[in-house]
């Protein structure tokens, strides 16, 4: 593992989430706290939760509660489960209002939000174009798609396609075919689920919780200081931190289109599909990292700025005062940091 200006952190372990990497101490030293992980498999990922304590909490009933919570929002939000309730949804016909779980209706509510405060650029109905250019579980094309079949499907896309009924805690779709897909948003959802549960029902409220790359620090570590987690630079050949950011009750996306693309007739393209266009983004942007209160709204954001972006994702980012570091590629191939300041005092290293 490369670290940014070759500095050596001793004694420390380096987890790699997704984007993200988790600086922790390998093992207890004199003087720190007592620490518990839990980890598993959960919404086709693993998840890692490290709990501080000064008296050993009840691992089992912890995991018990953990695991609860994270299979009831899988059944609800799959779209690999056929009898979730968000198939169920899929499948429905059109205009047709459907009641849902409280958990459900919570997620939709914000993504329907912030697809209207982003402009579209955060749809969970693209998922259909995503698995049009095959990035989804299809095979990936021989040739770029047709502008005739991405047209047809941008009909059905859009968050405006579905409306949310508060008072009934339903959802009713505009078409037979749209078809949403909460993955960009569920386990950010999932991970303020279970940080909501240590704090409230265990009083726990020192814990790094992570879920497939979303990561939430509460509290402090093992040593009394903030979580340290570490900003990936972007770059296809190797793995190496670019920067280093102290969290203390904040959440931590990061979005990427510089791992997950194919070439086809001498044309990259990324996993990251504009809704708005149908296709993938061709900007120089290459990652955008998050910080926020609520892991969900990190998540998202994340997602909606990397389309956008780099001049609109500035302008959208400071009209919401959201912390923001997006590291952009230049002309002749080289990186350009954009950080505005609500992000900079988080940085625990400089360049």
């Amino acid at each position: 593992m490369t670290l940014h200006r070759g500095r050596l952190f001793v004694n420390t372990c380096l987890i790699i989430l997704g984007l993200l990497f988790v600086i922790t101490a390998c093992g207890k030293k004199t003087g720190q706290k007592d620490f518990l992980t839990l980890t598993g498999l959960t919404m086709g990922t693993s998840y890692s939760v490290k709990i501080i304590y000064d008296d050993k909490p009840q691992e089992k009933a912890i995991r018990g509660d953990i695991d609860k919570i994270l299979e009831s929002i899988n059944r609800s939000m799959s779209t690999y489960m056929d009898d979730s309730e968000l198939s169920r949804i899929n499948q429905a016909a059109a205009n047709t209002w459907i009641p849902v779980s409280n958990d459900l209706f919570s997620v939709l509510e914000a993504a329907r939000g912030i697809g209207r405060r982003s402009n579209g650029s955060f749809d969970v109905t693209v998922g259909p174009l995503v698995n049009l250019w095959g990035f989804g579980p299809t095979e990936r094309p021989i040739k770029p798609p047709p502008a005739s079949r991405i047209s047809k499907l941008l009909e059905t896309t859009g968050f405006e396609r579905f409306a949310l009924d508060k008072k009934t805690q339903a959802i009713k779709k505009s078409a037979d075919s749209v078809y949403i897909d909460l993955s960009g948003i569920a386990k950010g959802y999932a991970v303020d689920r279970v940080s909501s549960l240590l704090l409230a029902k265990y009083q726990l409220a020192d814990h790094l919780i992570e879920i497939g790359g979303e990561v939430k620090a509460s509290g402090h570590n093992q040593a009394g200081n903030k979580w340290q987690i570490g900003v990936e630079r972007p770059d296809y050949t190797k793995r190496t931190i670019h920067r280093i950011i102290g969290l203390e009750d904040l959440a931590m996306a990061t979005s990427g289109n510089y791992r997950n693309y194919y070439d086809l007739e001498g044309k990259r393209y990324s996993h990251t599909i504009d809704p708005q266009t149908g296709y993938p983004v061709d900007h120089l942007l290459q990652s955008v990292s998050v910080l926020h209160e609520s892991a969900m709204i990190a998540d998202a954001w994340a997602t909606a700025l990397l389309v956008m972006g780099t001049e609109k994702a500035k302008l959208q980012a400071e009209e919401l005062t959201l912390p923001v570091l997006m590291v952009s590629k230049t002309m002749d191939g080289k990186h350009r940091e954009i950080m505005n300041n609500h992000f900079k005092k988080h940085l625990v290293t400089t360049h």
